[in-house]
């Protein structure tokens, strides 16, 4: 019986010394690499879904990004129009963004759909120097995104050129609007504020472009942010804003449709939308 106990205690310090420490699987378990971004995740399912002639590769490093393109469906395009996602989404998000790129493109426009870059995560207890440096990077690659976009569109030589904006996107899209003269309108789909210290109003009242100002109808009808927009534009004595009240279109079919009809309506009033020669 003791010779028993002795082998079995023999053989558990042999296992015991073959079993990696605590430390070393901690060392082990660090060097894996990160997983990959939300943004770069979606981007890699698009380039797995949308057909490779659509796919537009922009940017370069690290600030590279996709685009998708449609040609107008005539010889002679009626404009171009960038199509601009919200935050967290992606170039061909199922509401507006892909029923846009793709009516658009039908009704005789050269399209071409982007996201916008990651917002920077806020790190409880980081210096106020790190969070401005990312916040100062995140929103350089959203100015770089849009004229990138843009130059792409200006390739094809079908002018006007117009940008729709979903959500957060129209804060953007506005806060550059001085670095981007080749706008000629914008369309604002429930636009929102980037954050409590980054209103939409004051840069509402400095747009004097045409602007298409689309906002979702709820039990009460118009949202006081969307009564707000609209008496700016009053104030301001805009000529050329419009504000258009739609039930939610949601992701079905036909009420999405049924709006990029009314937004493709609108583009084709713009002066120069059906001057373009062949």
């Amino acid at each position: 019986m003791g010779r028993l106990l002795l082998v079995l205690l023999m053989v558990c310090s042999s296992l015991q010394a073959q079993t990696p420490e605590a430390p070393q699987a901690a060392e082990a378990s660090q060097a894996r690499p990160d997983l990959s971004s939300r943004s770069s995740g979606q981007e890699q399912a698009l380039q797995r879904q949308i057909p490779p002639t659509q796919q537009r590769q922009l940017g370069e490093g690290e600030s590279a990004f996709l685009g998708l393109f449609l040609p107008a469906a005539r010889p002679d395009p009626l404009g171009s129009v960038l199509v601009v996602a919200d935050l967290g989404e992606h170039a061909n998000w199922p509401e507006l963004i892909e029923p846009a790129r793709a009516n658009l493109s039908e009704a005789g426009w050269n399209t071409l759909a982007i996201g916008l870059p990651e917002a920077p995560p806020s790190h409880i207890g980081a210096a106020d120097d790190d969070s401005a440096a990312r916040q100062s990077l995140f929103e350089q690659r959203i100015a770089e995104r849009l004229e990138l976009g843009l130059a792409l569109l200006a390739e094809t030589g079908a002018a006007p050129v117009a940008v729709i904006a979903r959500g957060r996107a129209s804060y953007w899209v506005l806060q550059q609007a001085d670095a981007l003269p080749a706008v000629s309108a914008l369309i604002v789909y429930q636009p929102r504020p980037a954050g409590p210290e980054r209103p939409l109003q004051p840069l509402l009242e400095t747009w004097d472009k045409p602007l298409l100002d689309i906002a979702t109808k709820g039990a009460l009808g118009r949202s006081d942010a969307a009564r707000e927009r609209q008496l700016i534009a009053q104030r301001t004595d805009h000529p050329h804003y419009r504000q258009i009240l739609v039930s939610n279109p949601g992701n079905t079919p036909q009420t999405q449709q049924m709006l990029i009809k009314r937004i493709e309506g609108w583009l084709r009033k713009l002066p120069a939308a059906q001057r373009n020669p062949r």
